[in-house]
């Protein structure tokens, strides 16, 4: 089982360092780290000596753009967003592998996360509910995308992001999920740090 994460960015250098480290530092597992850049690449250079990382820059239409991109070239079998803001915990590749080989009826699963703010300070830890449509469709954030993972197979039936969204595509994608019927998993387990950036 191989892991393609998928970091959209736009002239964010300082935050992609955080969170390029925090996948490159997965042990046990294999995996790509694609980096999806709409800018111009200044201040990415640094990625070219790291092995499982592969930097794209081009133009593109927006975040939701970037991800159909980066998962256009992502060769995994199990995919994870995760934004230039964001960081894996030590660990989660490995735990997420062990989830899925012991689920295999699992298309998508969903962990815990720790929230913090844009200094770094932590002030939240979010516990994971299994997405219901209503809540879905109506709470900010109701599931967060660095601690999801979904298989290829979910891709391969055309319900990945769209690259015409804008703003509400995590909800977007997730209530796709729901009224295809796929089978959605929860792991309370903290995965990833979520950081209140905007980045």
């Amino acid at each position: 089982m191989v892991f393609s994460i998928i970091t959209p960015t736009f002239k964010q250098p300082e935050w992609v360092r955080l969170c390029a480290a925090s996948v490159a530092d997965q042990t046990g597992v294999a995996f790509e780290h694609i980096i999806q850049d709409g800018g111009d690449g200044r201040g990415l250079e640094w990625l070219e000596g790291m092995p499982r990382a592969r930097v794209f820059v081009e133009p593109d239409r927006g975040m939701y753009d970037a991800l159909t991109k980066g998962i256009s070239k992502a060769s995994g079998d199990i995919i994870g967003h995760l934004n230039s803001d964001e960081q894996y915990l030590p660990g989660t590749l490995k735990i997420v592998h062990e989830f899925f080989t012991d689920h295999p009826e699992a298309d998508v699963l969903f962990g815990d996360a720790i929230l913090i703010s844009a200094d770094g300070k932590p002030f939240s830890y979010r516990r994971v509910v299994t997405p219901l449509r209503a809540h879905t469709a109506s709470c900010h954030l109701g599931t967060l995308t660095c601690s999801a993972f979904f298989r290829r197979s979910v891709v391969e039936r055309g319900l990945s992001y769209k690259s015409d969204w804008r703003d509400v595509g995590d909800s977007a994608l997730v209530l796709s999920w729901l009224d295809a019927g796929l089978k959605m998993a929860t792991i309370r387990r903290p995965l990833a740090v979520f950081a209140f950036t905007g980045a």
